[in-house]
């Protein structure tokens, strides 16, 4: 019973605690740029003595403001109330620690409560139900690139996780199985090439005799052969002399 609370009912009292805190932020944003407005502010903190009065009271204005809708959400947490701890110092420093700790006699106690809040969600987060964890998320569901020469790691059957051989491994876009030293091997007396069988292996062939192409002869060489006479010329040589 001393320990932490449970994860879901922590993230429910962030919740509680934001929505709450946000909703104060906004109400003193609210008053001050719409109830009162800006030149009245102004007035405000120059009436207490705040320097630059025009650029703080802006800036208190919006940080409540637009810092308070955003608390709520749990959007950008770290920054909003970084953003408002300055606040709260400035306004501890120069309005409240004089006048004490009760808020009734103008005191720090409820600047002391905010920052307190604050650094809470600081320290802790804004928990589940915010749009800061959903970011994170979203972020961490994204492809995973892994770091250069690291090993890929896959997941057995039993749920733990084994790397993986990337030797025997074969990508599964690949249209040709990966040459690897494991299906790879080269036999020392195996030839490279394939040889071809004797010719005692052929099969012999029977019935009609294999027929052995004359060679070609070449142009030169038909040149210098005697050409053969046509018969038909000699029968017509033999009518016109007779």
């Amino acid at each position: 019973m001393n320990g932490a609370l449970p994860e879901a009912v922590r993230d429910v009292a962030l919740l509680v605690a934001r929505v709450v805190l946000g909703v104060v932020l906004f109400a003193h944003g609210w008053q001050k740029v719409v109830i009162y407005g800006v030149a009245e502010t102004r007035d405000q903190f120059e009436a207490l003595g705040i320097p630059a009065a025009i650029a703080s009271s802006s800036f208190v204005a919006f940080v409540e403001f637009v810092g308070g809708v955003l608390l709520v959400l749990g959007a950008l947490t770290p920054l909003v109330v970084g953003l408002h701890l300055v606040v709260m110092i400035g306004a501890a420093a120069f309005v409240h620690v004089s006048n004490g700790i009760f808020a009734a006699d103008g005191g720090w106690e409820l600047v002391g409560v905010i920052a307190a809040a604050e650094l809470v969600l600081a320290a802790c987060g804004a928990g589940r139900f915010s749009v800061d964890r959903l970011i994170v998320v979203r972020l961490r569901r994204g492809p995973a690139i892994a770091p250069p020469g690291a090993e890929p790691v896959t997941a057995s059957a039993g749920g733990r996780h084994e790397k993986l051989d990337t030797a025997d491994a074969e990508p599964v876009t690949s249209a040709f199985p990966v040459v690897t030293g494991a299906n790879f091997a080269v036999q020392p007396d195996a030839p490279m090439f394939g040889e071809l069988p004797p010719t005692s292996a052929l099969p012999e062939q029977t019935g009609r005799p294999r027929r052995i192409p004359r060679p070609i002869t070449p142009l030169q060489s038909r040149a210098d052969a005697p050409r053969r006479s046509d018969p038909r010329q000699l029968d017509r040589s033999d009518d016109t002399t007779g």
